[in-house]
């Protein structure tokens, strides 16, 4: 499917080809594996878009094959935006609703305010009725989401624990010298703090590292009243067979099986958005669910997250989440509050989203696929503006 957007005018006069929004499903791509081959990709909008990215979207437990899978904006021949989605379910009221999650949203910077980044997003919301954005999206994204009719449900808080302050004196201080020698003067007292604050009770509650993840855990999760986006077995499993660096935990209280998180430890190069951070290797624990949230079971899964962090040689541990109960664990525990995604959603006019019955952790929209390795990431310097 296309559709032409507006004309642009280039600072000589001339007028530059229309804009093309060009769309395929899932079908389309397994039908022709060389539909996008025929584009000018200078910018690498298509370059985690081969034949394992199509295995990984068949392999989908939501899949259908009219799936809409990828939007691109075409000027001419050559791409200059782009938008995937992927499909989920969400529990919502005690619904639950097929949905899909917005990822990878980019346009060229000479192309914003033009309406194309718009364009890309009407064509994913006229193939469904509810869509789920999240991450860290430029305000003037956020704001074509609301105008689209979009609820923000975030945000999050992300809580910080610094195995390591090489990362924090760094963002003060450039000189690497004089960094290391504050950093190592400084982490005694730092692991001191933590130690002080710490409160090592035995909890009954243990961890057992997995490759998969058995149907018994379906039980555990069917049992969630929270409005959620749906995770099953079969779709954690999905995840873990393309993820890179994820490792997977089951959460057993006593004999019992309690829930489960997902833990990733990865080298984050350094970024100057929102404000200037160094290269640091981070522990980030993605997803996570508890049946029995009694504090004794949150602190125990501070405290493995600790472990994790510390044995995987992280600097920085990170948690995301909006629970009012996990966020007292996390300040007990000494952890400090930086930021956090923000996460909208588009319901149908019947299935209102309540901002204040969701429990989420980072793992909300397209940040639930954010360790897969599915070929070489793209990642423009900022995401389409409307």
């Amino acid at each position: 499917q296309e559709a032409a957007t507006s004309r642009r005018s280039r600072p000589n006069g001339l007028v530059m080809p229309d804009p093309r929004i060009v769309s395929y499903s899932l079908q389309q791509l397994i039908d022709d594996p060389d539909a996008l081959a025929g584009y000018d990709d200078p910018g690498g909008y298509l370059s985690e878009s081969g034949p394992r990215w199509v295995e990984f979207l068949r392999g989908n437990p939501r899949r259908a094959p009219d799936d809409l899978v990828i939007v691109l904006t075409v000027v001419a021949d050559r791409i200059v935006g782009s938008l995937r989605s992927i499909p989920v379910a969400l529990r919502i009221g005690g619904q639950t609703i097929r949905s899909v999650a917005l990822r990878a949203f980019f346009l060229d910077a000479e192309w914003r305010g033009g309406g194309a980044g718009g364009m890309m997003l009407l064509r994913v919301l006229s193939t469904t009725r509810s869509v789920i954005a999240a991450g860290g999206p430029r305000p003037e994204t956020i704001a074509l989401y609301l105008r689209a009719g979009f609820t923000t449900i975030g945000p999050l808080s992300r809580q910080v624990y610094f195995n390591s302050t090489r990362p924090l004196i760094a963002t003060a201080f450039r000189a690497v010298p004089l960094v290391s020698g504050i950093s190592v003067a400084l982490d005694p007292f730092v692991h001191m703090y933590y130690r002080a604050r710490s409160r090592q009770r035995e909890s009954g509650v243990t961890f057992t590292r997995v490759d998969q993840f058995s149907v018994d855990l379906d039980r555990v999760l069917a049992s969630r009243s929270d409005d959620h986006m749906v995770r099953e077995s079969s779709d954690l499993n999905w995840v873990l067979t393309y993820s890179r660096g994820l490792s997977a935990y089951e959460m057993w209280d006593g004999d019992a099986l309690s829930g489960y998180c997902l833990i990733r430890t990865e080298d984050r190069a350094a970024t100057p958005i929102p404000f200037p951070l160094p290269p640091m290797r981070v522990t980030s624990v993605l997803d996570f669910h508890v049946a029995d949230p009694q504090p004794r079971v949150l602190s125990q899964l501070v405290r493995h997250a600790v472990q994790c962090s510390k044995a995987d040689g992280a600097e920085v541990l990170e948690i995301q989440t909006n629970r009012p109960d996990l966020l007292r664990c996390l300040k007990n525990a000494g952890f400090v509050g930086a930021g956090g995604f923000k996460v909208l959603l588009k319901t149908p006019p019947t299935v209102p989203a309540d901002p204040g019955r969701w429990r989420m952790a980072a793992a909300q929209g397209d940040v639930f696929f954010s360790a897969l390795s599915v070929g070489r990431s793209h990642a423009p310097e900022t995401p389409a503006a409307p």
